[in-house]
């Protein structure tokens, strides 16, 4: 109860051309039996399955960084008593626009270019909120690839004032602790 939820595409101009897949907010009143909680919970799980029928990967880039700047704006419009901020991304995290490319193997160089030559944007206000990475997958990569897109990615959320608290190849969902 009294949760408001945005489902976010990430797109290759996540920012500029937000795709916004499901926007929700729960009512703080879950009925006397929850039964308000509960026709909220079905109306949102079959909203949901009627939008994300037809989703498939076909765009030729990923733009995370957008996408975060535009949760960025999203959760400033969350009231300053909100109790939790999560962000959940679905993602490989691996960020591949034009101007910065996280994709390959030897990011990691390219990364070390790009912080020289300014094209990462500095970090965006995500004060306060948790952030979950799940699904990233890091197939066909050494390993010791995917943990420096760890490391970067942990550094970068926190400058934003955000908490990596998973960064898993796994895609289940952690249980949340009750903010009360």
């Amino acid at each position: 109860a009294d949760t408001h939820g945005t489902v976010l595409g990430i797109t290759d101009n996540s920012f500029a051309q937000p795709y916004i897949l499901l926007s929700a907010s729960i009512p703080s009143d879950a009925g006397y039996f929850g039964e308000r909680l509960n026709a909220a919970r079905r109306e949102l799980v079959q909203v949901w399955k009627l939008r994300s029928a037809r989703l498939e990967p076909r765009l030729p880039s990923t733009d995370i960084l957008g996408a975060l700047l535009l949760a960025s704006q999203i959760f400033s419009q969350q009231p300053a008593n909100t109790s939790q901020k999560i962000l959940l991304l679905f993602s490989d995290m691996r960020h591949h626009t034009h101007d910065l490319d996280l994709e390959s193997p030897s990011a990691m160089f390219a990364l070390h270019r790009a912080k020289k030559a300014s094209k990462i944007p500095p970090p965006f206000d995500l004060h306060q909120v948790q952030v979950y990475a799940l699904g990233v997958d890091g197939a066909g990569t050494p390993t010791a690839y995917w943990q420096s897109l760890e490391q970067f990615w942990e550094g970068y959320f926190q400058h934003s004032g955000a908490s990596l608290n998973g960064f898993s190849a796994l895609r289940e969902l952690p249980r949340f602790p009750n903010p009360n």
